[in-house]
């Protein structure tokens, strides 16, 4: 699960005008996490990236690589 899939980083406002962050797997189609910080938000994404493969493979569906589509950047802090 050690992949180096591309993660992206971004700052949201919760219903009360709060910050919380939202990580995502970007070649990995709906697999996000979210926390109060940004390294919550990668732990909650690397629960939901194992969780998201899981379920991909009991499907017999297919796992997208990763794109690295950022030189060598993986993580990206919007």
């Amino acid at each position: 699960m050690g992949l180096p899939y591309t993660v992206v980083i971004e700052p949201d406002e919760d219903n009360d005008g709060g910050t919380y962050y939202v990580a995502r797997a970007l070649e990995l189609t709906g697999c996000i996490g979210d926390g109060d910080t940004p390294e919550e938000a990668l732990e909650s994404l690397a629960i939901h990236k194992r969780m998201w493969i899981e379920s991909q493979l009991a499907d017999g569906a297919s796992i997208p690589e990763p794109q690295q589509k950022f030189n060598d950047y993986t993580k990206l802090i919007a």
